[in-house]
């Protein structure tokens, strides 16, 4: 699994020094993500529509049907967002 995030301020600006906390339920597993940067990188394969993020999330476990809860946490461990279910099928 693979996914491209965008950390993003309300006017779409990349907000730099995030990165995305992973919890993997069924093992109990933890995975984070490198710290985001400050400019978009990470395009999406070619199509309408065009994707980019700030950082990468990609978990070890490769694409298993899984249940993730993922928020973000600034560059000193602090959270900065509550959890967010991702379902993999």
């Amino acid at each position: 699994m693979v996914m491209y995030v965008a950390i993003v301020d309300v006017k779409n600006i990349p907000i730099g020094d995030m990165r995305v906390v992973g919890t993997r339920e069924d093992y109990n597993l933890i995975y984070q993500s490198p710290l985001s940067t400050w400019f978009f990188e990470g395009y999406n394969a070619p199509g309408q529509v065009v994707k980019s993020g700030n950082v990468k999330f990609e978990p070890p476990s490769g694409l298993e049907t899984t249940k993730w809860l993922i928020h973000l946490e600034d560059a000193h461990g602090n959270r900065m967002s509550d959890d967010i279910p991702l379902h993999v099928r």
